[in-house]
């Protein structure tokens, strides 16, 4: 199982879902449903539940940390010539992208309607103010109370649990709820992008060049980053690589730079013509740096439409890309009983 691009994300990666009914042999059954397709907790306490989602820091990240810039303007540029050109930091992305805590982020929360505690509209109404997506199962005869529910905004779907079709239905709500949790968290860092005039995400060559990469490389996580620009890509096993991506145009500007303070060169030609991708570009001396070791920063590359690219092993030196992967967080998830105990 592979993930599909979605342009309206720049962070894209599996989470948990919390499941909540009094009875416990629906818990494993609904479990079971769901399959290896996620990572479910089960719950027959409403208050276990509530306490599991008050420590999982559910209300949306601050992903200002991920923002950068450019530079700043300056003293002598009017305001509507100096907005700031936004970037996602690499740092910050890399930390997020190996964290394991990001699998331990809830999206999704299903409960049933009828329990003795309290009813699946007050458990929701409790964690209201929470951004994960709310589903509801109901009997045929609470079916009304659910669509009043769903008008009022207090859940975001609900299926019947009589349902003949649930064994489909369920993991089907599940993954579009999902992916409209991670939609709506990534939608601030789309936003400035988009502001800053810094689409790349939206060019119709980059769905192209992941459709290529797929075929060899099943991803299930990406994160966008502007600088160097590309995508970060890890697969179930937690294997890591580093997707490149620059227009032929900037190629072309590159080599103009190199043939500026070197003249014209094998490796400026091959450069223009988009043969190779130069590494580490920008900051101080970059171009010497390159120069002076191309054979270590001239990276063989495939074009598509406009875009040069290239699929990399990961060479940051980081112990954390070795801590987490997604297959080792659903299995250890699935593995724990009913009703886990916050640590």
């Amino acid at each position: 199982m592979s993930l599909v691009f979605d342009r309206n994300v720049l962070l894209n990666h599996p989470c948990s879902t919390l499941l909540l009914d009094d009875d416990a042999d629906v818990v494993e059954t609904l479990r079971n449903f769901l399959g290896g397709r996620t990572a479910c907790l089960g719950y027959t306490s409403p208050q276990l539940a509530l306490g599991r989602l008050a420590n999982t820091g559910q209300s949306a990240a601050d992903l200002s940390r991920f923002i950068g810039h450019y530079g700043d303007r300056p003293e002598d540029q009017s305001a509507d010539k100096a907005d700031r050109l936004l970037l996602l930091r690499y740092s910050e992305v890399l930390r997020y992208a190996t964290s394991p805590s990001r699998y331990d982020m809830i999206s999704v929360v299903i409960s049933d309607y009828d329990m003795p505690e309290m009813t699946g509209i007050d458990f929701f109404r409790q964690i209201k103010h929470l951004k994960v997506k709310k589903v509801l199962l109901t009997g045929k005869a609470d079916e009304k109370v659910a669509v009043e529910a769903f008008n009022e905004d207090i859940i975001d779907g609900f299926l019947l649990k009589q349902d003949p079709r649930i064994p489909d239905r369920l993991p089907a709500m599940v993954l579009a709820q999902h992916n409209a949790f991670i939609r709506e968290n990534s939608r601030i860092l789309v936003e400035m992008l988009r502001a800053s005039q810094d689409n790349t995400f939206e060019h119709d060559g980059i769905d192209a060049i992941l459709d290529q990469v797929r075929k060899n490389f099943s991803f299930m996580e990406y994160y966008f980053i502007t600088e160097p620009r590309g995508f970060i890509l890890r697969n179930a096993a937690g294997k890591t690589k580093m997707l490149r991506l620059e227009t032929k145009k900037t190629l072309g500007e590159i080599a103009d730079i190199f043939e500026d303070q070197f003249g014209r060169s094998p490796m400026s030609d091959a450069v223009r013509a988009a043969a190779v991708l130069p590494e580490n570009v920008g900051g101080p001396g970059w171009v010497h740096r390159l120069y002076d070791d191309f054979e270590t920063h001239l990276v063989p590359c495939r074009i598509t439409g406009d875009w040069a690219w290239a699929l990399t092993d990961f060479s940051q030196e980081d112990e954390m890309l070795s801590t987490s992967s997604w297959s080792a967080h659903r299995s250890a998830v699935l593995e724990r009983p009913i009703n886990p105990r916050v640590n």
